[in-house]
């Protein structure tokens, strides 16, 4: 799979992917990938049940309530589900951009650190003898 570089068989292909990638990306990556498993597990098992429970108890109760106002309730919910579809590859495509610019933002933050760290500096402390201009 990765290139041999020597006669020992060592591999440098993932030095080199991560020498390559910035940190704020793999950052990013290993996110996305926890949320995914957090969201499979969320989505398979939980909120089924959770739906079908809470949809039951909330029309066991609008129908105690009111029983002509539960059946409009329950009439226009397939609508709300037809909205949701058409809507979705929008918002879908809204929370991808989201989710390359945060990338991109820890990525930029990390290499500023980084060039801090190797400079000597400390991040928000102003040199001896300068006046800050900031209040």
């Amino acid at each position: 799979m990765w290139p041999k570089t020597s006669s020992r068989g060592s591999s440098a292909g993932p030095l080199l992917f991560h020498a390559r990638t910035p940190v704020g990306d793999t950052m990013g990556r290993i996110n996305t990938d926890s949320c995914a498993c957090t969201r499979c597990s969320n989505t398979l098992v939980f909120a089924p049940g959770h739906a079908l429970l809470t949809i039951g108890l909330m029309v066991f109760l609008m129908l105690q309530l009111d029983v002509t106002l539960t059946l409009m309730a329950l009439a226009m919910a397939p609508f709300m589900v037809g909205a949701s579809f058409l809507l979705g590859k929008p918002l879908r495509a809204a929370a991808r951009l989201k989710r390359e610019i945060e990338s991109r933002l820890q990525a930029h933050i990390h290499q500023t650190l980084t060039a801090f760290r190797r400079a000597g500096l400390r991040p928000g402390a102003t040199r001896t003898g300068a006046v800050s201009t900031a209040r």
